[in-house]
């Protein structure tokens, strides 16, 4: 893939566990989400399917919000600063896959592109066959810390799409394990979630490959449970 105190815990299993369905057939979960600058928990909508409309919306929105803020300001360039979803969307239709988006203040906070085709998984350890494939994950501008530094403004939303993506894995029989290639900057993200550490793809620029197993994504969701 290329691409990122205490929380409030009461009620969190019952809120990951109830899904909802709008008129349009569009699957909700219900997650939390930490505002970096109060500490407090702030409940959300992990969205399963992110529509054309929605993704053309958001891409205005950080695209805009990224021509804003002055280069010189930022205190790194993000790796995935050129990225344009409607492109990826729009690339992607001749394939099965689908796009996952987390919804706050009427807004989507971040976003991840999942391929549903399995594929062969690295992990024999685990006598794991295959694994979906993380294809992209960003959060949004505003949430990065390169633009916003100390006043990012809410956390979480990387780990809640890995989880909601562990969601997708079960569903279609990969018992929760995931593949992805990792940018430099955000390898440090996926082992603090468990993922193992393949090495450099030469198929894929140098980048990381990395696995996350069955048995290290229950893991994974019981430790954001707590």
């Amino acid at each position: 893939m290329r691409s990122l105190k205490k929380r409030c815990r009461k009620g969190r299993t019952e809120h990951r566990l109830r899904w909802l369905k709008t008129s349009s057939w569009v699957a909700l979960m219900s997650i939390w989400l930490r505002n970096r600058q109060t500490g407090e928990q702030i409940a959300a909508q992990l969205e399963l399917h992110v529509s054309k409309e929605q993704i053309a919306e958001t891409e205005c929105e950080w695209t805009g919000y990224r021509s804003s803020v002055p280069v010189e300001t930022l205190s790194a360039i993000p790796e995935s600063n050129d990225w344009n979803w409607l492109a990826k969307y729009e690339a992607s239709l001749q394939g099965l896959t689908q796009f996952l988006g987390i919804r706050l203040e009427g807004k989507l906070q971040g976003m991840l592109q999942l391929d549903l085709v399995p594929r062969a998984s690295r992990t024999n350890r685990y006598s794991v066959d295959h694994v979906l494939y993380v294809e992209y994950l960003e959060t949004a501008p505003w949430n990065q810390k390169a633009y916003m530094d100390r006043h990012a403004r809410f956390g979480g939303v990387g780990l809640e799409l890995i989880l909601g993506a562990i969601e997708m894995s079960v569903a279609h029989g990969c018992h929760g394990s995931l593949g992805l290639h990792s940018l430099p900057g955000a390898l440090g993200f996926y082992l603090s979630l468990r993922f193992k550490d393949y090495g450099p793809d030469s198929s894929e620029e140098g980048l990381h490959y990395l696995e996350l197993s069955p048995s290290d994504a229950v893991i994974l969701k019981k430790e954001s449970a707590k």
